[in-house]
């Protein structure tokens, strides 16, 4: 693989959040062209991701419903 692209690959995955041991599985993948483990690689990562999403914009719309409350009442 070109240096350049392996690079820009790296930096993409490292950009992505992806953790060294991920990066260099998905390297791996690349160097002997098992597309196949890598898109599942990358999908688990995706998947891991949405999850923590999910999981922070519960927390925000608990905080966004006591802000609400509070404005309500007019203070604690």
């Amino acid at each position: 693989m070109d240096e350049k692209i392996s690079k820009e690959l790296k930096d993409n995955l490292i950009d992505a959040g992806c953790q060294n041991e991920l990066i260099q599985t998905c390297m791996d993948c690349i160097k002997v062209n098992n597309i196949d483990m890598l898109d599942f690689h990358l999908q688990k990562h995706r998947q891991y991701l949405l999850d923590c999403l999910h999981k922070y914009q519960n927390e925000i719309d608990c905080l966004d419903y006591l802000l609400f409350q509070i404005e309500k009442e007019g203070g604690i």
